[in-house]
């Protein structure tokens, strides 16, 4: 996720392969909604942060 541009949420050192948490990335045209569908067309499912 880091090399897409993403800031993980937790230090390397407690965070999980297999469930993560990232902080929205600030850039102006990111959309989670868009981003949400493309992941989800490859059987990949994300959930937002409560």
């Amino acid at each position: 996720m880091e090399r897409l541009g993403f800031v993980c949420l937790l230090n390397p050192s407690v965070r999980s392969p297999i469930i993560t948490a990232v902080y929205n990335p600030p850039h102006p045209d990111y959309d989670f909604k868009r981003f949400y569908e493309a992941l989800k067309t490859r059987g990949y499912v994300i959930y937002p942060a409560k």
